[in-house]
């Protein structure tokens, strides 16, 4: 099969040498180019259209670094029993704001803890209650039972919160 392209070769005149030629760049030009130089080309551009969300993602989490770092640096006292007490209003607040304060039954500061017990919850506003509540007081849950009420839709609760040591 070679000694017969050979054997083409070297029978075709000069004009049909320099064509080939031509043709066999044209295609090696175009596959390179296919293949190497056009998929570099395009993720050039979208990786220069991904940049910038890229670039406000990288300064929100600066931004949140900064705000750990200045939580990590608060007093110490403000963790204790003296800073759940001065929770205890912004707690009352968010109940309220919830329509959850008929339901509650015993709110009761005990040491670095906050217990919570409620009757005849909605359960739906009670649970999306306490999500809201766990990011905005950063606080966590140390113990959480929830049992169903008779009517449909209804819940009572026990949870006890606590404020997250700073770490030092």
């Amino acid at each position: 099969m070679i000694e017969r392209a050979i054997a083409a070769w070297r029978g075709a005149s000069v004009r049909e040498r320099r064509l080939l030629t031509a043709t066999g760049l044209l295609v090696a030009a175009a596959g390179f180019f296919v293949l190497l130089v056009e998929p570099a080309w395009q993720g050039r551009i979208a990786l220069a259209r991904e940049l910038p969300v890229l670039r406000e993602q990288l300064a929100q989490m600066v931004a949140l670094r900064e705000e750990l770092r200045e939580i990590g640096q608060a007093p110490a006292a403000s963790d204790g029993a003296g800073g759940l007490r001065s929770r205890v209003p912004q707690l009352e607040a968010s109940l309220r704001a919830a329509g959850l304060e008929p339901a509650l039954r015993k709110l009761e500061l005990q040491g670095e803890l906050i217990e919570l017990r409620f009757a005849a919850a909605p359960h739906e506003v009670w649970f999306g209650w306490l999500a809201s509540l766990l990011g905005e007081m950063r606080l966590k849950v140390v113990d959480l039972s929830v049992s169903r009420e008779g009517a449909p839709g209804l819940v009572s609760a026990r949870v006890v919160l606590e404020a997250p040591r700073a770490s030092r």
